[in-house]
């Protein structure tokens, strides 16, 4: 911008502000360069996202039913182990966290187990005991 300094008619003083003629220019090329940055930003990210979405769907194909089958022997073995190892019982959070299975998984192996009459469940305060029955 330039100043000019001019007086009015009543003898006060005036600014007057005019642009320079090349700083219409420079705004203009500041503004192309940072629409093609937050574009080309955008693009990237949107590119990047679809690539993620698509991996996920290929890499992780559902499990069929025998493989899930398969999945609940494995886990009933392995608490029958894990409780033959502690003396025939133990507490519910006590497998979950010897297993590192989540909380819902050794929930429902547990319920199979106790359906097929391997183990009984014993309420101790807001705890379960987990106890083997013994194989006749």
């Amino acid at each position: 911008m330039v100043e000019r300094s001019a007086v009015l008619a009543g003898g006060e003083p005036a600014l007057t502000l005019t642009p320079r003629s090349g700083a219409s220019v420079t705004w203009f090329m500041i503004m192309v360069v940072m629409f093609g940055l937050v574009s080309g930003t955008s693009l990237i990210l949107r590119r990047r996202r679809q690539s993620s979405m698509q991996g996920d769907k290929n890499d992780n194909p559902v499990p069929s039913r025998r493989e899930m089958a398969e999945d609940i022997v494995w886990s009933e073995e392995m608490i029958e182990q894990y409780l033959a190892r502690s003396g025939g019982q133990a507490y519910q959070s006590d497998t979950i966290k010897e297993s590192g299975l989540s909380k819902s998984k050794i929930s429902s192996v547990l319920e199979k187990m106790k359906e097929y009459g391997k183990i009984v469940k014993i309420r101790k305060g807001k705890e379960n005991l987990i106890r083997l029955t013994v194989k006749k």
